[in-house]
């Protein structure tokens, strides 16, 4: 039974992705046909000038959507899929429009593509929805299990449980705990997560799960993470693990330089009226200053001032820097405003300009914030191997709460990984958090730092 239903499930989700194709497809040639040139009239020539236009777009769009998961169906929330679809129907158009303008040699009219991309977002808001209706009725919440090496594990299980749809959490276990009565849990579930056990239990669920084909999700200590920079040798007949002499392309930190600059002089030029406006409001208020200054690091350690718009009150830190936690009173009306829609960052364009930031890399953390982490996460100053920056790896998939153990890891991610192709997607995937709320979700109150931001939730 289990088996039919992932089998219509995979068929429900192959027919979705065909329908969306074709429906990116056949608009691509209208809007062409009919904004741009009329190619269906001129025999079999145009038609096949057509065709090609529209085919060339979809595979665009095909490319960014599979890197956007837009073809997730039933894995992602509805608003979720329609923001992916938004900005793959979003650059796709910008393609198809840049396109025409180098095939006309001048700039065409853009009503075309904003009256097309309406008719993109309708059509697929109705199919999208039609679909997850329709593949809602063969999925089930997956059954889940949780075996942890440490406490604070409840953090996974708020997280597992805040998706009552795809996930029902069946037990937490120990590690230590008798492996006949795991065993029986695991027999009865689908999808295991393994979270900071050793290493002699790893192995051994590892194994176990292999021969019970369950699905199996494990957290990656700080140590892992670093080795994946190495790459095997085979120059003896024991295998050993070589590091990597270089992590990026050679052309990666020009190109990163550049494209810095120029996003940064984009974004304050395009939202220089937004800005203004908040300048003054903040001004307004308490005729105290609009912008704040404070100490950072980046690269080596090296400290900067950091640019914000104030989103406090002026002497917010008389006691102390501490980082804001929710319902703090030290953040004003205003401040609450532009710290939910992450505006009190866009100063930092200037930072970014001088050199001090890059768009992508690590958030840049306050020296008394990181001393105190260091003295419980030795590792935590790895994270600056690189220059500090606006976005990163922790900044789309953590939280303004996120514990520094996790930040430190997903930060190493994106050390490890970093190329120009993840600093796009990242970059991308950044517009999505302006709209989510729990991405600025502050620390507990009582709290000077995220190590103390876990709750206590049910036990099991």
């Amino acid at each position: 039974m289990k088996k039919v239903r992932q089998d219509k499930i995979k068929i429900i989700k192959f027919i979705y992705k065909l329908v969306i194709l074709l429906f990116a497809f056949l608009l691509a040639m209208i809007m062409w046909d009919v904004s741009y040139s009329p190619w269906w009239d001129e025999g079999y020539e145009g038609r096949i000038k057509l065709l090609f236009i529209a085919a060339l777009y979809s595979v665009v769009y095909h490319v960014l959507a599979k890197m956007y998961h837009a073809y997730r169906i039933g894995e992602y929330r509805l608003t979720d899929l329609a923001y992916f679809h938004l900005l793959c129907f979003g650059m796709a158009d910008m393609f198809l429009y840049v396109e025409a303008t180098i095939y006309y040699h001048k700039p065409v009219f853009i009503i075309p593509i904003l009256n097309i991309f309406i008719i993109q977002l309708a059509g697929m808001m109705v199919v999208t929805f039609g679909f997850n209706r329709w593949i809602m009725k063969y999925m089930l919440p997956i059954r889940t299990i949780i075996i942890y090496g440490k406490n604070d594990y409840e953090r996974l299980v708020k997280k597992i449980e805040a998706l009552k749809k795809v996930h029902i959490l069946t037990g937490c276990f120990r590690q230590n705990e008798e492996k006949q009565e795991i065993g029986k849990a695991i027999d009865n579930c689908e999808k295991i997560y393994l979270y900071e056990v050793s290493d002699r239990c790893k192995k051994y669920f590892i194994n176990y799960c292999e021969n019970k084909n369950v699905e199996l999700y494990i957290t990656r200590d700080i140590e892992e993470i670093l080795a994946s920079e190495y790459e095997i040798s085979h120059s003896l007949d024991i295998p050993f693990m070589r590091k990597r002499r270089e992590a990026v392309r050679w052309y990666y930190p020009a190109a990163k330089r550049l494209a810095d600059i120029l996003l940064a002089l984009s974004g304050l030029i395009i939202m220089s009226p937004v800005l203004l406006i908040v300048a003054l409001c903040i001004k307004l208020y308490d005729k105290g200053p609009v912008f704040y200054k404070q100490t950072r690091l980046t690269v080596g350690h090296k400290t900067f001032k950091i640019f914000k718009f104030r989103s406090m009150v002026v002497d917010a830190e008389k006691e102390g820097a501490r980082l804001a936690s929710r319902n703090d009173s030290r953040i004003t009306p205003v401040g609450k405003f532009i710290r939910m829609t992450r505006i009190d960052e866009f100063p930092q364009l200037l930072n970014v300009i001088k050199g001090d930031m890059s768009i992508v890399g690590p958030r840049p953390e306050r020296p008394e914030i990181e001393e105190e982490y260091l003295k419980e996460l030795p590792e935590f100053g790895l994270r600056l191997k690189v220059k500090a920056g606006l976005t990163g790896y922790a900044q789309v998939f953590g939280k303004y709460n996120t514990t520094p153990y996790d930040k430190l890891r997903l930060d190493l991610l994106y050390i490890n990984e970093q190329s120009v192709l993840l600093d796009l997607k990242l970059i991308v995937w950044t517009i999505k958090i302006l709209f989510i709320p729990e991405s600025t979700e502050g620390i507990e109150e009582g709290s000077r730092t995220a190590s103390g931001a876990s709750r206590r939730v049910k036990k099991y």
